[in-house]
């Protein structure tokens, strides 16, 4: 064999080889080689700064009072990983950050659990950060402002999946601190996803970034906080659930649970959630027995026009009845807002289900006007939109009891409006339409939009989205035409209204 070919393959094997696996336990001993189960180091600083790309780390059970912090970075090809050893519980505690990432790229911690640390995970800078199968509870910091995850100086392309974080933030009597998560501003690009996030002193999540996605969670946060002077609920305050702000634009949420904002100690009632920026996605949630509207799209004079939000395929159901607020503009499913300066102008309303929201008020505008919005196609307040289940008692604790799917009697089957329309016949990849604000490429870190053309069967896939031209790029050569209606993926011959699909 020739040297150099040699050599080309030697370099193939290295990228392909696996790791080294090492092992932690609070009975090992640092001075030892730390590469099996029967010789482990003893705390996770010896693994922080041995590990290398393509390292894993195996904690054995335990309770460990230090961080995970690596001292180095993976690839995308040979991630760094933290893990507990199968069917041990390993907690992080006593600390005042549980995961520490700063500077780094391609690590995973899984399985992991932070109980009274300051901070659960802080991500300073990183990127392609994965934490997943994680319980975050009970922050210790009653102080300051507290937060839970943080994301700050531009981490971006991280994801957190199926964890579940909670109980960070206080109250005093006239003010609520902290959050349990914060997506500082230039922080983009991040996922968080099938995860339960509850029980945050001023919210569960501010996101002050963009391109960010929140998918398929599951929010609570009713009174939970000590508030003596909050009488009417026992002495305990809760709050609101999302907040999208300051130059916060092109975020979705999408398929996510909104139920059971909570009184805060000092407001008369809170939102789901709050939408403040422009350009946003909020689809196929639900948003149910919140103390006042379930969603509020808000302008202030420090927040000035709020612009070309779509708001599609969700369902509102029973909002707005807890709040002390006499304040009508807040008491209905949904709740458009402006105060002092700023506009909002734009908002797509489409295909969405209000049924028993306080007053039989689906959809209600403060200083800004209905006529400045495109609403169309929703079901508002119109006699049962017959749901599967709907009368079942509420739990903040058993999500799983209401069912918002569609009988099959129900007028809301077939009865939905196309998203957009074509703006021109055609042939090829690139489809113009009247609107692209309503999809998604993905922003880079899932998968883009399926979409449907009218009177077609095929899915197709879109790669890319350009907002300034309105023009959808999809996967694969197809044609089209004029004026034929666009939407995500459907049965029958229109839409349904609401979020699933007869």
């Amino acid at each position: 064999m020739k040297p150099i070919i040699f050599l080309v393959m030697l370099a193939v094997l290295a990228c392909w080889a696996e790791g080294a696996e090492y092992y932690v336990s609070n009975q090992g001993n640092d001075e030892g080689p730390g590469d099996s189960p029967a010789a482990p180091w003893r705390t996770i600083a010896k693994a922080n700064a041995a590990v290398a790309p393509g390292d894993t780390v195996h904690i054995r059970g335990g309770t460990y009072r230090e961080s995970i912090a690596p001292e180095a970075s993976g690839t995308e090809t040979n991630r760094i990983t933290f893990r507990a050893y199968p069917n041990e519980a390993v907690t992080l505690t006593g600390v005042k950050r549980g995961i520490v990432i700063s500077d780094r790229a391609y690590v995973t911690v899984d399985g992991i659990a932070c109980d009274k640390t300051d901070e659960y995970v802080y991500l300073d800078n990183s990127h392609h950060i994965w934490i997943k199968n994680c319980t975050f509870d009970r922050s210790s910091q009653t102080d300051g402002w507290p937060v839970g995850v943080r994301f700050r100086r531009n981490a971006h392309h991280n994801r957190i999946s199926n964890c579940r974080i909670g109980r960070v933030g206080y109250s005093t009597t006239n003010d609520d601190k902290g959050g349990v998560m914060d997506i500082a501003r230039g922080s983009n690009h991040n996922l968080i996803e099938n995860s339960t996030i509850c029980y945050g002193g001023h919210h569960l999540i501010a996101v002050i970034a963009s391109y960010n996605i929140i998918r398929n969670n599951y929010f609570h946060n009713e009174e939970w906080m000590s508030a003596p002077h909050r009488t009417e609920t026992g002495g305990k305050a809760g709050n609101r659930h999302v907040i999208i702000d300051s130059r916060g634009d092109r975020n979705i949420l999408e398929g996510n649970v909104f139920a059971f904002s909570g009184l805060p100690p000092d407001q008369d009632g809170s939102a789901g959630v709050s939408v403040r920026t422009s350009g946003n996605i909020v689809r196929r949630n639900t948003f149910y027995d919140n103390d006042m509207s379930g969603l509020n799209v808000f302008s202030s004079g420090r927040r000035h026009d709020v612009r070309f939000n779509h708001v599609y395929h969700n369902v509102f159901f029973h909002n707005a009845y807890a709040a002390k607020s006499t304040f009508a503009p807040f008491l209905s499913g949904f709740s458009l807002t402006k105060h002092g300066r700023g506009s909002i102008t734009d908002v797509s309303i489409m295909n969405n289900i209000f049924w028993q929201n306080k007053g039989d008020v689906a959809i209600s505008f403060y200083y800004c006007d209905r006529a400045q919005q495109s609403v169309s196609h929703n079901w508002e307040e119109a006699g049962p939109p017959l749901f599967v289940n709907d009368q079942a008692p509420a739990d903040p604790l058993r999500p799983g009891l209401l069912d918002f799917r569609l009988r099959a009697r129900s007028p809301c089957i077939d009865a939905g409006g196309f998203l957009t329309r074509t703006t021109a016949g055609g042939r090829g990849t690139a489809i113009p339409v009247a609107d692209a604000g309503f999809f998604s490429d993905g922003y880079g870190i899932v998968e883009g939009d399926l979409i449907q053309l009218e009177g077609e069967m095929k899915r197709l896939k879109i790669v890319k989205v350009d907002y300034d031209s309105n023009v959808i790029q999809v996967e694969g050569p197809v044609a089209w035409k004029e004026g034929q209606g666009v939407s995500q993926p459907f049965k029958g011959s229109r839409p349904d209204i609401g979020v699933y699909e007869q």
